[in-house]
């Protein structure tokens, strides 16, 4: 049996993610390890972003930043804890299993009975941090194998072949759910994403598994997702659906150094799933089944409108010279309807056929049109939501220049590379602060380039969209006024039975119709080439939804117990809610916590 895979629309998502969980911890990259403390520090002052983004409304939040070595065993472990403090108290307590304490924003004091830190926050929230040695809830395994030998990292420095790079997640976060009434051991879900930018000197032909490769000449960015432990707690088989506990890169390499891989583990986003709306599994399975047959149905809809329309394009030659001739022949009739009385029948019933198949063509259009307009409708907010991303990563790269003591204007889509192009080319010197300061702009200008040709992509695709849908409304009004001009010519052919006069009428109107339809026949061409581009690219989109999106999840569903798997479910979503902190915290307060992995 064939496993399901990542679809590639989730794979965008998850490179979007790695996007912008790198572009919170940017300055990682600008220090070495042992100055990894002040790293952490200030990508902590940098993180408020990236907080909003993820809408937590804790009172609690914790980052936990975990320097590993090569092969991801750890090394240090640093937590960031932000006690957020909305009644501006003048004392705050909390509980915590951290050594070390240090406040790292402000100059509030404190005092430290065991576990219990109170302290003098004056109103404000207090953002400290500490160590700790424990187990980690995940752990991230890095194996290096070259030419099919397994081998260490620093061992192949410098060296070329082909190279696998393999990334292996263990969740270590048990804990006891009910499920069907019964207790059972089950992970936290936690959902990890790593990312890592490679030089293309160095690395080609790569591939990634579980991941997204995004390369833009210089350096290929992989970003690959991973959900240790839940192939377990969900109970299904990977011949049912494969969910993926490790990322595999691989790549022909020269002269070899070790990437930086940067991780993100977080259990939040199983926080909000919710099963309650699901009333049975046999109502679930019954949509699902309706669900199908609409879009086997949609599929083979907009197959023969492709077909359709390809037809119709390559008639288009034809269908000009025909307007032509029929506007010209139209002049005629008006002129020579007298004389077709004998054919009058006959013709009659060709005008009924005409204007029965240019009604059926308006329909068609219009229902396309629809389509169309809902397509473009949504352009707006892609393309919104695309410039919110970009600016959050401009105010986050804002706040990381300003954090060095650099003074810039505020950053924008038009000015940000001129602006930090001209930052980095006024550091002058080639002390170590100053080639890290470089480096560090280089990276937010290189991060803000790449994210700027997707928004550019974005900006073209609703562009494009928006053309099609005015060739699509040209369309209409000339296929509206064919349709007008074909019954105008029936009801002219019926009462040609009753007399000339009546058709002299009618062939005047159709005259009429047919000088509008001629002027406007290079706009019908276009629409026509524009519409078969659009037609064929919703035929291919529907047989891909139908086939990689509905099929497989009526075939997972009827392939596990949907009943159990809907329990499981809601057991992890309260398993997850109830993880709230790795550094400790009182039980009045509420948290939340996300993992940091730099290897």
């Amino acid at each position: 049996m064939n496993k399901n895979r990542i679809g590639k629309k989730a794979l965008c998502v998850i490179s979007l993610a790695a996007v912008l969980g790198i572009g919170s911890t940017l300055s990682v990259y600008a220090f070495n390890q042992k100055d990894s403390l002040n790293a952490i520090k200030t990508a902590e002052e940098n993180d408020d972003k990236v907080l909003e983004l993820n809408h937590t409304q804790s009172d609690k939040e914790e980052t936990v930043y975990v320097i590993t070595q090569k092969d991801g065993s750890t090394q240090k472990i640093i937590v960031s804890e932000w006690l957020k403090n909305p009644d501006k108290k003048a004392v705050l307590t909390d509980s915590t299993n951290l050594k070390n304490l240090v406040n790292v924003k402000g100059n509030e004091t404190f005092t430290q009975n065991g576990s219990t830190v109170t302290w003098n926050a004056g109103g404000n929230d207090i953002y400290y941090q500490g160590t700790v040695e424990k187990q980690l809830p995940v752990d991230i395994k890095i194996t290096y194998t070259l030419d099919g030998k397994a081998v260490k990292a620093d061992e192949i420095r410098g060296k070329s072949g082909k190279l696998v790079i393999r990334l292996d997640y263990t969740n270590n976060a048990k804990s006891t759910a009910t499920v069907n009434g019964k207790q059972e051991n089950m992970y936290v879900p936690f959902f990890v994403v790593s990312a890592a930018i490679l030089n293309n000197d160095s690395f080609r032909n790569v591939t990634v598994t579980n991941g997204k490769l995004i390369n833009d000449g210089d350096k290929s960015v992989i970003a690959g997702m991973a959900l240790p432990g839940m192939q377990e707690n969900l109970g299904i088989g990977k011949d049912v659906i494969d969910l993926p506990d490790s990322i595999e890169i691989t790549a022909d390499v020269t002269d070899f150094e070790a990437p930086t891989f940067l991780s993100v583990a977080t259990n939040e986003i199983f926080n909000k799933v919710e099963m309650g709306n699901i009333s049975s599994v046999d109502e679930l399975k019954e949509k699902l089944s309706q669900l199908s047959e609409a879009s086997k149905q949609l599929v083979q809809g907009s197959d023969a409108l492709y077909q359709g329309i390809a037809v119709l394009q390559s008639k288009t030659g034809a269908l000009t010279d025909g307007i032509d001739r029929l506007y010209d022949g139209s002049g005629e009739l008006k002129a020579g309807a007298y004389t077709l009385a004998n054919g009058a029948k006959e013709l009659t019933a060709g005008a009924g056929a005409l204007a029965n198949g240019a009604q059926e063509l308006t329909g068609g259009i219009s229902e396309l049109n629809q389509g169309l307009a809902y397509i473009e409708s949504n352009g707006a907010g892609l393309v919104g939501g695309a410039k919110q991303v970009f600016d959050t990563l401009l105010a986050t790269a804002n706040a990381q220049i300003s954090a060095a003591g650099i003074t810039v204007p505020t950053l924008t889509t038009d000015n940000y590379a001129t602006v930090i192009t001209s930052v980095i080319n006024n550091i002058s010197g080639d002390s170590m602060e100053a080639q890290a300061a470089r480096a560090s702009l280089q990276n937010i200008l290189t991060q803000l380039n790449t994210y700027n040709e997707f928004y550019q992509g974005i900006i073209a695709y609703t562009n494009g969209v928006a053309n099609v849908k005015a060739g699509s409304d040209r369309l209409t009004v000339g296929a509206n006024e064919l349709t007008a001009g074909a019954q105008s010519l029936y009801s002219g052919m019926n009462e040609l039975n009753a007399g000339a006069g009546a058709l002299s009428s009618g062939a005047d109107n159709l005259n009429s119709g047919m000088a509008s339809l001629k002027d406007n026949t290079a706009l019908l061409v276009d629409g026509i080439n524009q519409l078969l581009s659009g037609s064929k690219e919703l035929n291919e989109g529907m047989t891909k939804f139908n086939d990689e999106g509905i099929e497989k999840l009526i075939n997972a569903l009827n392939s596990v117990d949907a009943g159990s798997l809907i329990d499981r479910i809601s057991a992890l979503s309260e398993l997850s809610r109830s993880y709230q902190s790795f550094g400790g915290k009182d039980d009045t307060r509420t948290g939340s916590v996300k993992f940091i992995y730099r290897s």
